[in-house]
C-alpha cells in the first residue's frame, strides 16, 4: 500500500511505500528518483532538518543512481552521507555539462530526437541546487553548440557534436557499469578461489579463479552493445590469448548472442583442443553471471 507524501529531499510529492520484512519505505521521486530510509522515526527528522543545498546534493546522487539503473540506494543516519554530499558539491562545470549531454543522449533513440525536460524536476541531472542552475548548464550547452532548443514549448535536441559526445559518455558509463557487476558477480558466486589481475576500471577487468569441483578458468569481462550480437572480430582477438594460456578463457559479456560467423569461427577453433579452451557467458545483471558462474 503507498502514499503520497512529501519527499524529504526535494519536497515535492514522492509515492512512499513499506517494504516487506524492513522498517522503513520506499520513496519514488519524480525529481530525485527512488531511495529507501530505513527507521523514519528515528532518522528522518536528520534529512528535513538538513540545509537545502545539502538535500539537493543528495537528491543529485539518487536521480543519478536511478537514470544509470543502479540499485536503490538505502539511507539511515544522514551523518553516513557526508562523503557522498562533499563529492558532488565540488562537481565540476564541466562535468555537470557531461551529465546533461549523456542524459538527453540516453533518452534520443536517434539523432534528432527532440527530448522534455523541466528544469524543476530535471535539476539534479545537472548536479544543481535548483532550476536555475539547470537552465545555466543548458544554455552552456546551447553556447558550446552542443544542444539545441528550437522554441519554448518543444524538447532539447543534440547537435552533431553534443550527439557524438553524449555517445562516447553513454559508452564510457556502460562499459563502467558493466565491469562493476562482473565484478560483484565473480566475489558473489562462491569460487573457491578468485585473483583480480587488473588495478582499476580503466583497465580490461580479468580474474583467475578456481570452481568449487576444482576448475581453472580465466573469466575476461568485454562490454558490447546488448541489442547486437558479438562479431567475429571481437570474439577472435581472445584466440591467441587463450591458445598461450593453460588455463581456458570465459569471455562474459553483455552481448545478445554471437553472430553466426562467430559462432562458427568459436566453433572451429574450439576443435583445436581436446576441450573446449574458450568459452563465452551472456547476462545481463548480477544474478544472470551468478547463476552461469555456478554451473561451472
Amino acid at each position: 500500500m503507498s502514499e503520497i507524501s512529501k519527499c524529504i529531499l526535494c519536497e515535492k510529492d514522492a509515492e512512499k511505500s513499506g517494504v516487506q520484512g524492513k522498517d522503513g519505505y520506499l520513496a519514488e521521486c519524480v525529481t530525485c528518483g527512488k531511495y529507501f530510509l530505513g527507521s523514519p522515526g528515528i532518522f528522518e527528522g536528520s534529512y528535513t532538518g538538513m540545509p537545502r543545498e545539502k538535500r539537493a546534493m543528495i537528491s543529485a546522487y539518487t536521480r543519478e543512481l536511478f537514470e544509470r539503473g543502479e540499485a536503490t540506494p538505502e539511507f539511515g543516519d544522514s551523518d553516513a552521507l557526508k562523503e557522498i554530499i562533499t563529492e558532488y558539491e565540488n562537481k565540476t562545470l564541466d562535468e555537470k555539462l557531461e551529465n546533461l549531454i549523456w542524459y538527453i543522449r540516453k533518452k534520443s533513440s536517434q539523432f534528432g530526437d527532440s527530448i522534455s525536460w523541466d528544469a524543476g524536476k530535471d535539476y539534479p541531472i545537472t548536479y544543481s541546487l535548483s532550476p536555475e542552475g539547470f537552465t545555466k548548464i543548458r544554455d552552456l550547452a546551447m553556447e558550446k553548440d552542443l544542444l539545441d532548443w528550437p522554441a519554448r514549448g518543444v524538447g532539447l535536441r543534440l547537435k552533431e557534436e553534443g550527439w557524438k559526445m553524449g555517445t562516447d559518455s553513454v559508452s564510457l558509463k556502460n562499459d563502467k557499469e558493466f565491469k562493476e557487476i562482473i565484478i560483484k558477480a565473480v566475489h558473489n558466486a562462491n569460487f573457491s578461489h578468485y585473483n583480480g589481475l587488473y588495478k582499476n576500471l580503466e583497465e580490461e577487468i580479468v580474474f583467475e579463479v578456481t570452481t568449487a569441483k576444482g576448475k581453472k578458468y580465466i573469466i575476461v569481462a568485454h562490454y558490447w552493445d546488448p541489442e547486437k550480437g558479438l562479431i567475429s572480430e571481437q570474439v577472435g582477438k581472445y584466440f591467441n590469448r587463450t591458445r598461450k594460456s593453460e588455463i581456458p578463457y570465459i569471455i562474459v559479456t553483455n552481448a545478445s548472442g554471437l553472430t553466426q560467423e562467430a559462432c562458427e569461427d568459436l566453433e572451429e577453433f574450439n576443435k583445436i583442443f581436446e576441450e573446449k579452451k574458450l568459452l563465452v557467458i551472456f547476462g545481463s545483471n548480477e544474478d544472470e553471471f551468478i547463476k552461469e558462474f555456478l554451473n561451472l
